[in-house]
């Protein structure tokens, strides 16, 4: 796939490469070093800032690690979740919690400068007592940055009904216990210890609305101003379009600007903060004015404010972020919020 993709983008300087899932710390030396040599050899990161690896610390060895920091790697980001083994048993995760402390060293050791660590909030039979035995073995080793996932199951499935509320107060736990330790929260991501930690892979897509090209099955490409499209998530199919040389896309759309103004909108209401300024160098329009029914709306429901030249989200959730963005894109939604408004 990343060969087909050399005939478009080969010339195109990529700033970031970001290797995600966890998945690949089970490839071994050879296999690693043919996926880095393959996208060494067909795409160009020249003048690359980032390299990220999201790995699965009972797969990574040291010799993994040392290669990957001679690759570039300059961010690793090790999914813990939990460490307490009974809500481990529950969710059906293997983990050694002892790999993970060997693994952080041997990162340390290879010389990686950034390490990302991932806990979730609100997994089945999770306390405030086991998040808070979780959260004081990962900060004895002080990642770089502390990333907090709240557990919302999706619709239609087992879990659906979990209490939201335990949810929200286990949000708040995280913040006061990393705020204690001096973890402070960056604009777009996670809580970090210093400001160099930044994601430069998550901030560069929202903040300044860049194009980003996804490999590999389900893997979903934005090019910025003209269509975001797919990959198939049959992974036999995909296998099947590759050796007939052809790409596995299966979806896509064509957007306008209207479309992106709204993914700009959105994306950052999620994160606490829509840039007036922002918005306006990058698509040369006030936002006030493209928005002004919708920002009015959630103002008069005391969902948003105006402060320092932004919008500030007033959301006390990502439920309710999930539901009042909505209104920037679909006509009906805010027909109908519009209504209830006016009958209160």
């Amino acid at each position: 796939e990343i060969q087909i993709y050399s005939e478009i983008f080969g010339n195109i300087s990529f700033s970031t490469l970001y290797i995600g899932g966890g998945t690949p710390s089970l490839l071994n030396m050879r296999q690693l070093n043919f996926l880095f040599e393959s996208i060494c050899k067909y795409l160009n990161f020249e003048h690359k800032k980032q390299v990220v690896f999201e790995g699965v610390s009972d797969f990574l060895s040291y010799d993994k690690l040392a290669y990957l920091k001679e690759m570039g790697l300059n961010r690793l980001t090790l999914g813990v979740q939990t460490m307490d083994r009974g809500v481990l048993k529950k969710v059906n995760r293997h983990q050694n919690n002892a790999e993970f402390f060997r693994c952080y060293h041997d990162a340390r050791k290879a010389g990686i400068h950034c390490i990302n660590v991932d806990i979730m909030l609100g997994l089945p039979g999770q306390t405030l007592n086991n998040l808070w035995e979780t959260f004081k073995e990962v900060i004895k080793v002080k990642p770089d940055m502390i990333h907090c996932h709240p557990f919302y199951p999706a619709e239609f499935t087992a879990l659906q009904d979990k209490d939201h509320k335990q949810i929200d107060k286990m949000v708040r736990f995280a913040q006061e216990v990393l705020k204690k330790y001096g973890y402070q929260g960056t604009a777009y991501d996670a809580e970090a210890l210093t400001a160099d930690a930044v994601n430069f892979q998550l901030s560069d897509a929202i903040e300044h609305n860049s194009s980003y090209l996804g490999v590999g099955v389900a893997a979903v490409s934005h090019a910025t101003g003209y269509l975001r499209t797919g990959n198939t998530n049959d992974i036999k199919y995909y296998f099947s379009q590759l050796q007939n040389n052809k790409l596995a896309v299966t979806k896509g759309i064509q957007l306008s600007q209207k479309d992106e103004m709204i993914y700009y909108v959105t994306a950052n209401l999620r994160y606490g903060k829509i840039s007036k300024k922002g918005f306006r160098i990058l698509f040369g329009k006030e936002l006030n004015e493209v928005f002004a029914e919708e920002i009015t709306l959630l103002k008069k429901i005391f969902r948003l404010k105006e402060e320092n030249g932004d919008l500030i989200s007033l959301m006390a959730n990502y439920d309710e972020y999930a539901i009042y963005s909505k209104i920037f894109f679909d006509q009906e939604i805010f027909n109908e919020f519009l209504s209830e408004t006016r009958r209160q």
